[in-house]
């Protein structure tokens, strides 16, 4: 990452790919959620994560957050609500697997 980005995310309101039916709500979802090597387990990645929650939620109307998580991330996904779902994809060699939450 460059010297002055901390951390980074992109947001979306973009519907689960094959997934349908009336309990998918209004869906949106991140992608590139980093956090630069020397400012992990400050809390910052939590705090982005909240943030743009909230920003789903007020300006989006979403009613569920969603993305493709690197397996190795789980249970950091876990630890904020985050259920896994669907099967697991590859993205090169990297095992990656869908997670969403309420909002």
């Amino acid at each position: 990452m460059s010297e002055d980005l901390v951390a980074i995310i992109s947001l979306f309101a973009e519907d689960i790919p094959h997934v349908t039916g009336p309990d998918t709500g209004r869906t949106v979802r991140f992608r590139k959620f980093a956090c630069d090597a020397k400012h992990q387990y400050q809390g910052i990645g939590s705090q982005l994560l909240e943030y743009v929650a909230s920003l789903a939620r007020s300006h989006m109307n979403g009613t569920l957050l969603w993305c493709d998580a690197r397996t190795a991330t789980l249970v950091w996904y876990q630890k904020w609500g985050f259920e896994e779902f669907g099967e697991r994809l590859y993205k090169g060699p990297a095992e990656y697997v869908r997670v969403r939450r309420e909002l």
